[in-house]
């Protein structure tokens, strides 16, 4: 009887033991446990971010998610901070990708999405995350690499004081690129403007993005063709037509340095011009407000309407949305608790509270909250127009009219931007080249993007 009561005193003191070295877990300064020196660790969730991104997750909505994911499933949440420099982040990531039990997630709103799953880097999340069912279909595609946890579409936003100058009638939502450079045209005529890369990249697309400068299937590239030749000419007689206020000391080399060379006393004078208030107030473009509107967010721009015309982005033919958005890492170690972190990130609830939350920014891609977002905005008050405005990205968004930026190929874009620096020398050329000059010129920029293509 006494080695019995013996034995159930041992076990009691084992439970009260075991039961005391539990509580003594500690919260951290970024609110995550920490465990003592000789007590069980909590198995991990490893988060890769990039500096700017992981101070941008500190908002409420993702904070508060975090926690309630360590306490249901008591595991730590740990976040993995790497480089951050566009050029290095897909070589970066991919050498802590290939660990064996490496980093299980990597949230992110850059344009590398492509790369990392071409180079076979994350998993297949379509089987594994049950509230994907409840994104918009187009946002994500049958395998689910990369899953946008929020998207953001940018607009073109007119000065409406600037079109009643101009005589100018507000375009509608279904306006053109053709639209808006006919306004353009009128606003040029009516006194000279500043010269800043913004008007020399609108140029520059109006005239070649409707070009087919690289055939991609033939690995063929048409730059020696009569089409470029007059759009350079086009480009080149805007730019030097009297209309603009150019720096007459300006040689190509000085414009070259004002787009390219970020270091630049050129380009650092561009960017002072750009931001200075002589610039944008004769501006056609609120580029300000467009940098900081999200179409899908009312709240962003409802109460600016009196001054702004706020209009989809017609002008360029890329359709991109901005996202924020998360890959599974295929050698992660603990995947299936990576699968539940996404899957309740997609959850009504914490996508609605990303939604309300003030400083979040970006919009839900759970489309099962529409309902209860439009009851906000109905109790919210804003006008018809703002909500029109709203609803009508919504619709193209459901008809998969819209790609992700995140998942475009920048194949195009990095081979587009590799010829303007090119270009830049024929269209800022102090001393006009010939036709056959100029055919040997382009011949030779032909054949080196021949052999880029052909790579």
């Amino acid at each position: 009887m006494i080695r019995r009561l013996l034995n159930i005193i041992l076990v009691l003191s084992l439970i009260i033991s075991i039961t005391a070295c539990q509580n003594t877990n500690t919260i951290n300064s970024n609110g995550s446990k920490v465990v003592k020196p000789g007590e069980t660790e909590l198995p991990e969730l490893t988060i890769l971010v990039t500096p700017n991104m992981r101070n941008w997750m500190k908002k409420d909505c993702f904070d508060n998610y975090e926690r309630q994911f360590e306490k249901q499933y008591g595991v730590t949440v740990n976040y993995e901070v790497y480089g951050g420099d566009y050029e290095s982040n897909v070589g970066e990531l991919m050498t802590k990708l290939i660990t064996k039990d490496g980093p299980e997630l990597i949230i992110d709103d850059w344009n590398n999405a492509h790369s990392l799953i071409e180079q076979g880097a994350v998993a297949n999340a379509r089987d594994k995350v049950p509230n994907i069912s409840k994104m918009y279909e187009s946002l994500v595609d049958s395998e689910a690499y990369y899953i946008p946890l929020g998207i953001g579409y940018q607009p073109v936003v007119l000065r409406k004081d600037m079109l009643e100058a101009l005589q100018l009638s507000t375009p509608n939502l279904n306006w053109t690129a053709e639209d808006y450079y006919i306004m353009r045209d009128k606003w040029l005529e009516q006194s000279n403007r500043m010269f800043t890369t913004f008007e020399l990249n609108e140029t520059n697309s109006r005239y070649l993005r409707e070009l087919e400068l690289f055939d991609y299937r033939n690995k063929k590239a048409n730059i020696n063709t009569k089409e470029l030749k007059n759009a350079l000419e086009r480009i080149r007689g805007e730019i030097f037509s009297g209309k603009y206020i150019l720096n007459k000391n300006y040689t190509y080399k000085n414009y070259y340095n004002m787009l390219f060379e970020y270091t630049s006393q050129e380009y650092e004078e561009d960017m002072e011009l750009r931001l200075s208030t002589g610039y944008n107030k004769q501006s056609l473009r609120s580029r300000s407000d467009e940098s900081l509107i999200n179409l899908l967010y009312a709240k962003d721009f409802d109460s600016r309407l009196g001054k702004i015309v706020v209009l989809p982005d017609s002008i360029y033919k890329d359709n991109l949305l901005g996202s924020l958005g998360i890959m599974i890492n295929r050698n992660g170690a603990n995947l299936e608790l990576a699968y539940e972190y996404v899957n309740g990130l997609l959850s009504n609830e914490i996508q609605l509270e990303m939604y309300e939350g003030e400083e979040s920014g970006i919009y839900p891609v759970n489309k099962a909250i529409e309902s209860k977002i439009a009851d906000i905005e109905k109790k919210e008050g804003y006008s018809e127009e703002t909500l029109q405005l709203k609803e009508f990205i919504i619709r193209r968004i459901e008809k998969g009219e819209f790609q992700l930026g995140a998942l475009r190929d920048m194949k195009d874009h990095d081979l587009y931007w590799m010829l303007i620096r090119d270009l830049v020398k024929y269209i800022f050329t102090d001393k006009p080249y010939s036709d056959a000059e100029l055919s040997v010129e382009l011949q030779k920029l032909e054949d080196k993007y021949n052999i880029i293509l052909s790579e």
